[in-house]
């Protein structure tokens, strides 16, 4: 049932969300030793450990720096990590889902500086904190949180909501990014879920980054992006304008899962296998 309250959430979005953010946008790479390349053998290794029918558990670990802790507490009368929690399990159902969702699960990083980010350093800074490894059983993803910005290797992206470093499982999240969204708490918690929902699509071989498309629906001018505009995985899909739809189809139907039916049936097809 719709409650009033949550009607009166949907106007604010609707009324103060006007900016539109993106992922890194990464893509793919030819470099056979990238982690962005879906061919790099070690992403091959990632995708079978994360689809393996031996694996049974997806285990997340969540570190953030001074001043970029996540969001917690409630969200449209729920949790807000049960927004990830909801589509995680919509595509794994078979997996169990170890998802820290409280602040005394995370780890604060004190050794971090620098107020922009690299897709290297986000890879040194795992390799250093980073305490859950893939091993018999599991795969594991770790969420970097930073008081920064990405920086592409070009220039410093203050539009960059999340990147995901091709299927290593590491997740950078750039909070200054996450609350220009607006200054309504609510919207900022949306638009962090959804970008992380987003993120962990590119990290578990979506759309076309080590799990095979189904059906034709990968966005070829924006890389490994969905070419429906109502999916997550869509590639502008990840900022403000993108938490306005997903709260309106949230509210309206009740419908929290944000895959569309061409990204489910790529894992449900991959699993299987």
């Amino acid at each position: 049932m719709k409650t009033r309250s949550s009607r009166m959430l949907l106007s604010a979005f609707l009324m103060a969300t006007s900016c539109v953010l993106s992922c890194g946008g990464l893509g793919t790479s030819t470099n056979p030793n990238d982690p962005n390349n879906p061919n790099n053998p070690q992403n091959s290794d990632a995708i079978t450990q994360i689809y393996g029918k031996s694996t049974t558990t997806l285990r997340i670990e969540i570190d953030y720096q001074a001043n970029a802790e996540p969001y917690s507490g409630s969200l449209i009368a729920q949790d807000v990590w049960e927004l990830f929690r909801a589509n995680a399990t919509k595509l794994f159902p078979g997996k169990t889902l170890d998802l820290p969702t409280q602040k005394s699960q995370w780890e604060q990083l004190n050794d971090i500086t620098g107020t922009s980010f690299t897709g290297q350093q986000l890879l040194d800074i795992a390799a250093a904190h980073r305490g859950l490894k893939n091993s018999a059983g599991q795969a594991t993803f770790y969420f970097i949180f930073l008081d920064g910005n990405y920086n592409d290797g070009k220039t410093v992206r203050t539009d960059v909501l999340g990147v995901a470093i091709g299927t290593t499982g590491v997740i950078g999240m750039f909070k200054p990014v996450i609350k220009s969204a607006s200054n309504l708490p609510s919207i900022q918690k949306f638009v962090e879920q959804s970008t992380l929902i987003h993120e962990f699509g590119h990290a578990i071989g979506l759309v076309d980054n080590g799990v095979k498309p189904v059906a034709a629906h990968k966005d070829e001018p924006n890389g490994a992006h969905c070419s429906n505009s109502k999916c997550v995985m869509y590639y502008a899909n990840e900022g403000a304008a993108a938490a306005v739809q997903f709260a309106q189809k949230y509210i309206s139907t009740g419908n929290e899962i944000l895959f569309d039916t061409d990204c489910q049936n790529d894992v449900a097809t991959r699993s299987a296998q």
